[in-house]
């Protein structure tokens, strides 16, 4: 019986662990993505996939 509580108990932490990481990775992302310098590079590089410049030079900003 006492097997069964634990088991529930680590199902329900691991279920919680993995819920807070994708909400930190979500926060995480949409921050990044939020950034200017970042989305103008990225379109940069969509029309010219030729030029990774623009994407270096906006993580290094």
């Amino acid at each position: 019986m006492r097997k069964g509580w634990l088991v529930t108990l680590c199902v329900v932490v691991s279920v919680a662990v993995v819920g807070l990481a994708f909400c930190a990775l979500s926060q995480l992302l949409r921050g990044l993505l939020s950034s200017p310098a970042l989305r103008h590079a990225l379109e940069a590089l969509w029309r010219d996939p030729n030029a990774p410049a623009a994407l270096c030079a906006a993580l290094l900003l």
